[in-house]
C-alpha cells in the first residue's frame, strides 16, 4: 500500500519540476506540445475512465485526467496559471492521500488470508452499513471529481 501511495502521488511532483526545466529552455514548442498532451489526456482519460469496473484502475486514468489539467494550466505560463496549477497539485495530493487512507478499510478476511477489495460493486456492498466512512468516500470522490462546492471545484 506505501508503495502504492509513492507510486500514485510522488512522480506527478517530479514531472511538474521536468516541465518548468523544459519549458524554461524551449518556450514555444513545449507550450505548443503540452497544450496538445493536456488536450488528448484529459478527453482520452476522461472517456476510458468512463468503463472502468476496478476502483485502482479508476484512479489510475482519473490521475490521467488531473495531470493533464494541471499541465494545461501550468503550460499557459502565467503567474496566475502557474499558482492555480500549484494549488491543484496540492489538493489533489491531499485527496489522494485521503482515497489511500480509505483504501485501507477496504479489506476482507477470507480464511486466513487478508483479500483488498478492488471491484467498485464490492465497495458499495462494503461502506453501506458504515456511515461516516460512506460520507466520507462521498466527500472524496466528489471534491475528485470536482462538483460544486466542494475542494475539487475549486481547486479546478
Amino acid at each position: 500500500m506505501i508503495s502504492l501511495i509513492f507510486i500514485a502521488i510522488f512522480p506527478k511532483i517530479a514531472y511538474i519540476i521536468l516541465f518548468f526545466r523544459l519549458y524554461y529552455e524551449f518556450n514555444i514548442i513545449i507550450k505548443i506540445f503540452c497544450l496538445l498532451f493536456s488536450g488528448i489526456s484529459i478527453i482520452y482519460g476522461s472517456i476510458i475512465t468512463l468503463y472502468q469496473t476496478s476502483f485502482r484502475r479508476l484512479l489510475a486514468y482519473g490521475s490521467l485526467v488531473h495531470i493533464g489539467l494541471m499541465v494545461f494550466s501550468i503550460s499557459l505560463y502565467t503567474i496566475d496559471s502557474i499558482v492555480a496549477g500549484f494549488f491543484y497539485l496540492i489538493i489533489y495530493i491531499t485527496l489522494m492521500l485521503f482515497i489511500f487512507a480509505f483504501m485501507l478499510f477496504l479489506f476482507e478476511k477470507n480464511n486466513d488470508d487478508v483479500v483488498v477489495i478492488d471491484d467498485i460493486s464490492q465497495i458499495s456492498m462494503k461502506i453501506t452499513n458504515n456511515f461516516l466512512l460512506s460520507n466520507f468516500f462521498v466527500f472524496i470522490l466528489f471534491s475528485l471529481s470536482g462538483l460544486p462546492f466542494f475542494i475539487g471545484f475549486i481547486s479546478k
